[in-house]
């Protein structure tokens, strides 16, 4: 966020702090609708507008990279949250950062066919992955029983951490020369995929 100040990178919340990354985001999604609500009201003390806007980029460079493994509200989400702080904007961050807290939070209500997402592993252009999401969307028709948004991450690491965190994922497209620099791989990552089979093993059993 070029417009606002860079943070002490000792004042940015640790991770270590929580024991769930799930609660980190939503707490961090909270946190940010509430900063943008302060700045948004006129009533705000000047005096404590340049600790807010401080704290906005704290918590952009907290949510920047989880975003990454999620389609929603995804890093273009935030980014366009993060331009219009920039910008001032206060108002219109803060209705969109309250839109994604509510829905993060389930408190509010689907308007849309249930929906799920798709895992892409290829390391492209940011244009060219926006490009694709959107012509995806394109396709979409009204008798489509349900709708799915891409989440594109670059390497096999990113989509074993998307798998591990965001249980919305329900397919995975992995290209050819991929697969194959993944069966080359196959010693290294074999444990990671047993421990991954076990995992979802175990749970099956317990459900």
């Amino acid at each position: 966020m070029p417009g606002l100040d860079t943070p002490d990178p000792s004042t940015v919340p640790r991770l270590h702090a929580y024991t769930s990354v799930w609660r980190l985001r939503a707490d961090a999604w909270t946190s940010l609708a509430d900063v943008t609500k302060r700045l948004a009201d006129a009533l705000t003390p000047p005096d404590l507008r340049a600790g807010l806007q401080a704290r906005i980029t704290e918590l952009v460079l907290l949510l920047d990279p989880l975003e990454t493994y999620w389609a929603y509200p995804g890093r273009g989400r935030l980014q366009q949250i993060g331009a219009l702080c920039d910008t001032g904007d206060y108002e219109s961050a803060m209705r969109l950062t309250d839109t994604v807290r509510r829905q993060l939070s389930g408190h509010e209500e689907p308007t849309e066919r249930p929906a799920f997402q798709v895992l892409v592993v290829d390391d492209i252009p940011t244009p060219e992955a926006d490009a694709l999401r959107e012509e995806i969307r394109r396709l979409r028709r009204p008798e489509d029983p349900f709708i799915y948004e891409l989440v594109i991450v670059p390497s096999f690491e990113d989509a074993l951490v998307a798998v591990l965190l965001n249980s919305e994922v329900q397919a995975c497209v992995i290209p050819a020369g991929l697969c194959r620099h993944l069966a080359a791989q196959s010693g290294r990552y074999g444990p990671v995929h047993r421990e991954r089979r076990s995992a979802r093993s175990a749970t099956a059993v317990h459900r």
